[in-house]
């Protein structure tokens, strides 16, 4: 990303931008300058610097013949859009509050292997001192980045106390993760794998619904509350069954 797609992206029109970053090259300066180097035309310039004033990132320094101008530290300029960002992401609770909460079902659908970590970390700070359910399935389509993957979300789970109880395929290809079953407070029961040999998982939280196919690098994640009591007493009844 080059300077002005930044300056961009925080508010600045693109000949703004333009304008702004060759006030910083040039220091004091006057607009007969800011033309040669930008090529543009005056006019325009009085009109951008008006902007940018207003902006409070440019000074005007009056002079009797020609004005000179100069450009503020983009410190102040990205310190300022940042308190903004903090600003504004400090009423989304609130904003959240007022939203309509009703039985529509909201999905969300994640591809590749960033978006299966997206999934699996999907609100994990909110899932602090409560417990995931699911059917876990088999790990054998799983390469070692993904096996790391997933034992990593276990230590992490066990690191904000977020419990996890499953039903999984008895099948090789778990035993290293039934090694740390104990130490990870997670409870797990086998199934013969003839019974069920999974290769989907589905878990619930508190939250959501997750579903992860690994194979296939995809997940979606269903935030629903019906949806959400249902997994989780599909859970029960098949988890009371098992010994």
């Amino acid at each position: 990303m080059n300077t002005n797609t930044a300056l961009q992206n925080l508010g600045l029109s693109e000949k703004e931008s333009i304008v702004y970053t060759a006030l910083l090259g040039l220091g004091k300066t006057n607009v007969s300058q800011i033309s040669k180097v930008t090529s543009l035309k005056r006019p325009t310039i009085y009109v951008l610097l008006e902007e940018l004033r207003k902006k409070e990132l440019v000074l005007k320094i009056p002079y009797a013949k020609k004005a000179i101008f100069i450009a503020k530290d983009p410190d102040f300029f990205f310190r300022e859009s940042l308190q903004k960002v903090q600003e504004a992401y400090g009423t989304l609770a609130q904003l959240k509050a007022t939203q309509r909460k009703d039985n529509k079902i909201s999905t969300m659908y994640f591809e590749g292997d960033e978006g299966i970590k997206e999934a699996l970390y999907y609100k994990y700070e909110d899932l602090k001192k409560t417990e995931i359910v699911g059917f876990f399935a088999k790990a054998n389509a799983l390469d070692t980045k993904f096996i790391t993957m997933s034992q990593k979300w276990r230590e992490k789970m066990n690191g904000k106390d977020i419990k996890v109880r499953g039903i999984s395929p008895a099948h090789n290809s778990l035993d290293i993760f039934r090694e740390t079953d104990n130490e990870l407070g997670q409870v797990i029961k086998k199934v013969p794998f003839n019974q069920y040999s999974s290769d989907v998982s589905i878990d619930a939280t508190d939250l959501f619904v997750r579903i992860l196919l690994f194979d296939v690098k995809q997940a979606i994640i269903i935030e629903n509350p019906a949806i959400i009591k249902t997994v989780k007493e599909i859970f029960e009844m098949s988890w009371n069954n098992l010994k």
